[in-house]
């Protein structure tokens, strides 16, 4: 019998979530609802052709009935209240209703599908939703299909597996809920229903910032031999008392709120008037806004100010105005001609998220030329303008002012060069204070909870946060997906029928400054460990190589994403023929004694470059070890590698760097994925 949790809070969610009406009020000797689990709220889509399980509570003892779609179940309550009652088998169709009593009470969900579910989960890449997506105003406005639905998991951590299903229940494909939904699997799901014509589900279980290892149950980690023992290691850092981790959190807060005192007080750029429109900037470094300013400035961390000039008509600028610059990472002090309009400065929980939107008083602007000044205090990561261009505008009297486009930065304080390092806010630094990071607590409150639902398969974006772990993540990963197949299978529920659960996953984008030269990468290493789970069966990847950005972690055109893991989905699970679903792959590579290399692929029907120009991305190196860029060629499925500087040829890369150039596609304008390959032995640098 299966525990579900405090029925109280399962059925008061649903209540307020409108999914669950209750047809009779409960009567005085009901100290116990009855009630049902949000996954089969109103909307809800359940798993064709899989035996169907539906579970709730009420009072212990209790006689349950049920009816859906023609069948009848029963059910008694255990000595906790739970209740389990399963129905046969269904094709796809519906809308049917679901009915559940006690004698007493009713519980009612309607508007329920039988179809395809699939559960999108990972971090933040598959958490990004559909509002920010290049593509989002118009998804959002299309969001209408009734064929479609989708639900989230509640963020929730755990040190044990939790059963209760935390969720608001089933939402229908609308404006007011697409918009916050998962991009990837936003677009995934409304691609394969639209392909399959049968209704399709989608759960969103995410969380950003978090590693593999959250989402891994303990005993897969506990039998995962040498790779997991620094990752079991870390579980007390975890595990420490409440009253040490805020003793810890208050120590390293504080060093972090007197760092940026301490660089705010007497600080270069306010001291000698930055904030002025009548500074002379003509020697600041330009850049085009909105972007963050790494690939521009390096990676600072410290106190930087940003600059922009702008034009005002005596229309414009006869009133107040409202200057709206979308997301500033993180911290800000803004300034329209010397005067402060506004900021949010230290400490504003979660600043670097939050749009920026100030209000300008009249009597600060004048027609012609206008000064907007950003005092930017950035600690970690990327810093700088985070939104979408539109998201920067001044709002006027007399109409918009759109300002993306030329800005001016200038360093004021370096952080990483003056002081080693910019110390973090307290949380960031005490472990145990990032429960969502606990090996394992992801997946005992997030998955666990689903694994007794019958699914069609996974899709999944992470690895951002095992950068660095490369060699771990390759035995880390396998484990992960095998853990959750078993626990699917513990239940006899999968929908495939099959113990291999597909799984599709997302391999890292390209990310960071375009370097010039060959260079060494960790997530290069990451994307190649990613593959390593292709050696599991009923597993797809999705190469992204094409789609990243270099100055943002969290790309915004997740539509192709999307839409290449449903191709797989198309080709692998659902048997499309389709022989371009796939990204064009290594396969072989040999050497010739003229010390031309050439590279075999799979996936590669009509192979070309999408500029017309020769295959970029190729490097070689010889005994050496030193790798230099090639010159290639396309030769049918195949690709000819060579350098007059390499005549002896030990190792071949492509696309190995954090953002490497490419432009490989085969004919479904799949880009080829990123490999590294020995040719034959030779030096030691990047075996594998």
């Amino acid at each position: 019998m299966m525990h579900h949790g405090n029925p109280v809070q399962i059925h008061l969610a649903s209540i307020l979530a409108g999914t669950v009406a209750l047809i009779s009020l409960p009567s005085v000797a009901h100290a116990q609802d009855l009630s049902v689990s949000p996954y089969f709220s109103s909307y809800a889509v359940i798993q064709r052709d899989a035996a169907i399980r539906v579970w709730g509570e009420s009072e212990p003892g209790d006689h349950i009935a049920a009816e859906f779609n023609g069948q009848s179940a029963k059910a008694t309550a255990d000595d906790d209240g739970q209740w389990t009652l399963d129905f046969p088998a269904m094709k796809a169709g519906g809308p049917y209703t679901l009915t559940i009593t006690d004698g007493e009470e009713t519980v009612t969900s309607k508007n329920i599908l039988v179809g395809d579910v699939w559960v999108c989960s990972g971090q933040s890449n598959m958490g990004f939703r559909i509002e920010n997506d290049i593509r989002g105003a118009e998804a959002i406005a299309n969001a209408n299909n009734n064929q479609f639905r989708l639900m989230q998991i509640n963020r929730r951590t755990s040190n044990d597996p939790i059963n209760q299903v935390d969720s608001r229940g089933w939402r229908p494909d609308g404006p007011d809920y697409a918009g916050r939904f998962s991009a990837v699997g936003y677009f995934f799901g409304r691609q394969i229903q639209s392909e399959l014509g049968v209704p399709v589900g989608m759960i969103e279980s995410t969380w950003g910032g978090t590693p593999a290892e959250a989402w891994t149950p303990e005993p897969a980690l506990r039998d995962g031999s040498d790779w997991a023992q620094n990752i079991l290691d870390s579980i007390p850092s975890y595990d420490r008392s409440p009253e040490e981790t805020e003793k810890l959190v208050a120590e390293y807060e504080a060093k972090h709120a007197a760092y940026i005192k301490r660089i705010l007080t007497d600080e270069t750029g306010l001291a000698e008037g930055w904030n002025s429109e009548s500074y002379n900037d003509s020697d600041w470094t330009t850049f085009d806004a909105p972007q963050f300013w790494e690939p521009i400035l390096g990676n600072i961390d410290g106190v930087v100010w940003l600059r922009k000039a702008i034009t005002l008509t005596e229309a414009q600028a006869s009133g107040s105005a409202t200057l709206n610059l979308g997301m500033v990472d993180e911290y800000d002090d803004t300034y329209v001609n010397g005067v402060r309009v506004g900021g949010l400065n230290y400490p504003s929980p979660g600043a670097g998220r939050k749009e920026r939107s100030y209000t300008v008083p009249a009597d600060v602007l004048r027609a012609g030329e206008n000064v907007i000044a950003i005092r930017v205090v950035d600690t970690r990561s990327a810093g700088g303008f985070g939104s979408m261009a539109d998201a920067m505008h001044l709002e006027t009297s007399n109409g918009f002012l759109p300002l993306a486009g030329t800005w001016k930065a200038k360093v004021s304080h370096d952080s990483k060069a003056l002081d080693g390092e910019f110390p973090l806010e307290g949380p960031r630094m005490v472990t145990s204070a990032q429960q969502h990071r606990r090996p394992s607590a992801l997946y005992n409150g997030m998955i666990h909870c689903i694994t007794g639902l019958p699914v069609k398969g996974v899709i999944w974006y992470q690895g951002e946060s095992n950068g660095g772990r490369a060699a771990e993540y390759a035995s880390l990963f396998p484990a992960m997906i095998t853990a959750w197949r078993n626990a699917w299978n513990e239940h006899g529920l999968h929908g495939v029928g099959t113990d291999d659960l597909p799984f599709l996953f997302v391999q890292l984008p390209n990310y960071h400054a375009r370097s010039e030269a060959p260079e060494e990468s960790d997530w290069a290493e990451l994307r190649e460990a990613q593959t390593k789970a292709l050696d599991l069966p009923a597993v797809g990847m999705a190469v992204a190589i094409d789609v990243g950005e270099p100055d943002d972690i969290h790309p915004r055109n997740k539509y192709p994403v999307g839409q290449r893991l449903a191709a797989i989905a198309m080709a692998d699970v659902y048997g499309k023929s389709d022989p371009t679903a796939h990204s064009p792959s290594f396969a072989a590579a040999s050497a010739s004694s003229d010390g031309v290399v050439t590279v075999e692929l799979d996936s590669a029907k009509g192979l070309h470059t999408t500029d017309g120009a020769r295959p970029k991305g190729f490097s070689l190196a010889g005994d050496d070890g030193v790798f230099i860029w090639a010159e290639a060629e396309i030769a049918g499925d195949s690709i000819r590698v060579w350098s007059p500087d390499i005549p002896d040829p030990v190792e071949i890369r492509y696309a190995w760097a954090w953002n490497p150039e490419t432009n490989i596609v085969n004919v479904g304008d799949k880009p080829m994925a990123p490999f590294r390959a020995k040719l034959r032995e030779g030096h030691e640098h990047g075996t594998h």
